[in-house]
């Protein structure tokens, strides 16, 4: 098996971008290297070999390799592009520094055995493709490499369980159950309107467990939660919106406009309108 070093391929540079249409039952043989790479796939179809798994590729695959995986494509005469971003492994470890230095499984999981197979959407594609042709350029420096980087983890993150791990580390001392279906909750306003029930459904217990557990943690009912949730929404829809203040009352599920600026005024200590004008800025 070949093993590729960045002191070979990529000297003082600090990332390498590659881009080629593999074909093959052999289009790129199992080998190994020293430095991390980040790859996906442009167009066509095809197997990755990884670790001693097979995974299909198709557009959008895109796989964050570490430095020691063991890895290669295969795919038919029609070919897979792949495109590739190999990085000089102290730009890494500096990003990892500087932002992750509580996670070191930033890179898609330091101790996991296969790589993570992340699945992007067409626009975040193109986005790939765009920061792709940067990098490629001779004149991209450090500054354009950790942009990408950063946006790259974003995305990845984001998408990922890692970033449901931050979410729930936001409700220590709740069982997990009861916190995946809290952050669900927070995540979706449609399911406002429908009230406490979209919290026992969501976690698969009964109304009364629920509520139960919910008040033994965190001293607050599925009430108290749900209004907390909804203010919080409404303030954000007033500082970034020039919504109606009755639509987003009724967005948040409140039957009266009266009922909703108690609770908005409880909660904020304002009433709706002078809360817009505290935080939106005023015309020139």
């Amino acid at each position: 098996m070949q093993f590729l070093r960045w002191s070979k391929i990529g000297g003082t540079h600090a990332c390498r971008a590659g881009s080629g249409l593999l074909c093959g039952a052999r289009a790129f043989p199992l080998h190994r290297h020293d430095f991390p790479e980040v790859f996906w796939v442009a167009h066509g179809a095809g197997t990755h070999w990884i670790n001693g798994e097979e995974h299909p590729l198709h557009a959008g695959i895109l796989v964050m390799i570490r430095p020691g995986d063991a890895h290669g494509f295969r795919s038919d005469k029609q070919g897979v592009l792949v495109k590739n971003i190999a990085l000089r492994p102290d730009v890494l470890a500096h990003v990892h520094r500087r932002y992750f230095r509580q996670d070191d499984g930033f890179w898609n999981g330091k101790n996991a055995a296969v790589p993570r197979h992340y699945s992007v959407s067409p626009d975040q594609l193109k986005q790939l493709n765009a920061a792709f042709d940067e990098l490629a350029r001779d004149s991209a420096g450090l500054f354009d490499i950790e942009r990408f980087l950063l946006n790259l983890l974003h995305l990845i993150h984001c998408e990922s369980g890692s970033n449901e791990a931050r979410q729930l580390a936001a409700y220590p001392g709740l069982p997990g159950w009861l916190a995946r279906a809290l952050v669900r909750w927070g995540e979706d306003p449609g399911l406002f309107s429908e009230g406490t029930p979209a919290l026992a459904r969501l976690a698969g217990r009964s109304p009364e467990h629920v509520a139960r557990v919910l008040h033994g943690s965190t001293g607050r009912t599925p009430t108290e939660w749900l209004n907390g949730m909804r203010m919080g929404y409404a303030a954000k829809q007033l500082e970034v919106t020039n919504r109606k203040v009755l639509d987003i009352a009724m967005e948040c599920g409140f039957g009266s406009l009266g009922h909703f600026y108690a609770v908005f005024q409880n909660a904020h200590h304002c009433a709706p309108r002078a809360y817009r004008m505290r935080y939106q800025p005023r015309p020139i």
